[in-house]
């Protein structure tokens, strides 16, 4: 997984998407989820987003990335696993 792996991507572990919901997650099966953690779109132009330093919005777009990554590799992501990715307590996320 690493051989063809792009330098702005990182190898995360994420619960199995096949496991069922309220499985305990020690016991979970995880998969190994690229994600990337840089992107075009992760800083706007500031002449065509005024607001461009809204650190809230960045980071909607990052979660919902991580999240779709990880679903295209087979994993899901809880909501302590963002909170970690992004640098934010989870209850930010589910809230």
């Amino acid at each position: 997984m690493s051989e063809n792996r792009p330098s702005n991507t990182a190898i995360y572990w994420a619960v199995a998407a096949r496991e069922p919901a309220g499985k305990p997650l020690d016991v979970c099966t995880l998969v190994p989820v690229k994600l990337s953690f840089i992107d075009q779109g992760d800083v706007p132009d500031p002449k065509q987003d005024h607001d461009f330093n809204c650190v809230s919005n960045m980071k909607f777009n990052k979660a919902v990335r991580y999240a779709t990554q990880a679903k295209y590799c087979g994993g899901y992501l809880t909501y302590s696993d963002l909170g970690y990715l992004l640098g934010i307590h989870p209850a930010a996320i589910s809230a």
